[in-house]
Order: C-alpha cells, then structure tokens, then sequence
C-alpha cells in the first residue's frame, strides 16, 4: 500500500457506508472488504429503504447491487437523483446487461469496472473520491452525485 492509499484509507477511516443488496452472497463479500478497509457497513435490501436511510443517516458513499428488492440499481439512481437534494457517491454492480455502461454514466456513473465487488475496485474508488476531493477543480456533478457502475 502505497502513501496515497494510506492517506485514502485515513480520511475515510469513520467512513459509513450503504449497501443495498437482496444478494446474501454478494453482501458478505462487500462486507468483507469493508471490514479489510476499516470501513463500517450498512445494509438494506431494497430502494426505498435506501432512500429512508440516505435522508435520516450521514453515509460517506453507497455499494449499490443491480439487483434489489422491488427495483433495479438505475431505478435507484433515478429515484435518487429526483428525491435527494445530494446523495453521497454511489457505486452500482450489475451482473446482467441490461443498461450500458453508458446509461449508467448518464445517470451519473463516472466509471465502470467488473463484477465481482473486490478490494481493489474498493481502493480504486477511495482514490478516485480522494483524488476529486484533492482537486478543488473537480465540479460538483463530480463530487456528487459520483457513481461507478460495475458491469460484467
């Protein structure tokens, strides 16, 4: 690990992170990446109870699943991006194709890696948020909402 890394991990230490998932499977690993980053973890399995949460709970950034209970990850991204006034990043893993990467993006997605969620998407991610914040150029769509969408 290198100085950035370290610096990355520090900053976001007291991180509080939201995972949305119906996928035990998927859940654990996430959370055991989390747990590997020190990072705390919050799960919910659908949209709507993401949204409750996002408006009531300080979350530093969101691991959202394709799929969920109820909707699918760009039906959160859209219901989000209507009913929050700021949402913290989200990153969206999806294991089928039914959005592009491009759709994603256009919905607010700023990269795009593959499925499965593993430690190094999550370091890449820390970089990528410490790097926007690193730059006071970064613009506020950058900012937030940023999201990654993780595709197969």
């Amino acid at each position: 690990m290198d100085v950035r890394e370290i610096r990355t991990y520090i900053h976001l230490m007291k991180a509080k992170v939201l995972i949305i998932t119906a996928d035990t499977e998927f859940r654990e690993s996430v959370m055991r990446e989390l747990y590997l980053a020190h990072l705390e973890g919050l799960t919910v399995r659908s949209g709507v109870e993401a949204i409750r949460v996002l408006k009531t709970e300080d979350i530093s950034f969101v691991i959202c699943d394709n799929d969920l209970i109820g909707m699918d990850a760009m039906q959160f991204l859209c219901v989000a991006n209507i009913l929050l006034r700021s949402r913290p990043p989200v990153v969206v893993c999806s294991s089928r194709h039914r959005y592009s990467p491009e759709e994603f993006r256009h919905n607010g997605a700023s990269e795009v890696f593959s499925k499965p969620f593993y430690a190094q998407h999550l370091r890449a991610f820390l970089r990528r948020m410490e790097e926007l914040r690193g730059h006071g150029s970064a613009s506020p769509r950058e900012l937030s909402p940023l999201a990654l969408a993780i595709d197969l």
